[in-house]
């Protein structure tokens, strides 16, 4: 299981892409300077509109998981508040987005009894979970459905990895983490997705664990996938 990265939580301001920056437009005028004399007015200017759009769609993108620190947000149609931590690997740009209340996400896996793990189950040998027909359709359709139209296109084609935290008792879920990278769509999408995705498997989605399953401290499981 993860361990804790110990990694300096802060707050900080949301990050945005601005490619208007001064070397952007350089390269612009250079690379239009270069085109004017090879190409017809009107394929030039339909060019330069599409260059002028595409600098406008990239810069309105908000980035929010660019950097270590706490996001906190408001459930719809509640009172209740929730705060999240986003860890950032910087060697990898790789995110871990999970909700600060969270108990296990960073503990070690061991037994009940507190010893630690035995290779069986350090190499997935041991059958956690019963088999069932229906919890891996409904994971996905939960997290498929969270995203509206506009944030499907923005995260298509690639793919981020959602893992949940199982009491090992109850099946139930308990805790969730998402990780992607945060230069990709998934790092433009608001908190709220996936607080709501957290919400909807935590209210939606059991398991049942088998004995053996049931002699650990916590079960979890994970997937990636792209959302359609």
């Amino acid at each position: 299981m993860k361990k804790n990265n110990s990694c300096r939580v802060e707050s900080g301001r949301a990050a945005k892409v601005l490619p208007g920056d001064s070397r952007f437009l350089a390269n612009v005028a250079k690379f239009g300077a270069h085109l004017i004399g090879k190409m017809k007015t009107e394929k030039l200017v339909l060019l330069i509109i599409f260059l002028l759009f595409s600098v406008a769609e990239v810069s309105a993108q908000t980035y929010y998981y660019t950097q270590n620190k706490t996001l906190s947000g408001q459930d719809v149609n509640s009172s209740n508040t929730y705060t999240y931590q986003c860890i950032v690997d910087n060697s990898t740009s790789m995110v871990r987005l999970y909700n600060a209340a969270n108990q296990k996400t960073n503990a070690e896996q061991t037994f009940k009894n507190g010893s630690p793990l035995t290779q069986s189950f350090l190499l997935g040998e041991e059958k956690l979970f019963e088999k069932d027909n229906w919890t891996w359709n409904k994971c996905q359709s939960i997290v498929n459905n969270a995203f509206s139209a506009d944030e499907k296109q923005r995260v298509k084609g690639n793919e981020f990895v959602i893992e949940m935290i199982i009491d090992s008792d109850t099946g139930k879920v308990t805790e969730v983490e998402f990780n992607f990278l945060h230069y990709l769509g998934f790092g433009t999408i608001p908190l709220s997705v996936y607080r709501k995705i957290e919400l909807e498997l935590k209210s939606n989605v059991w398991f049942t664990v088998t004995d053996v399953g049931k002699s650990l401290n916590f079960v979890s499981r994970g997937w990636s996938q792209e959302v359609k």
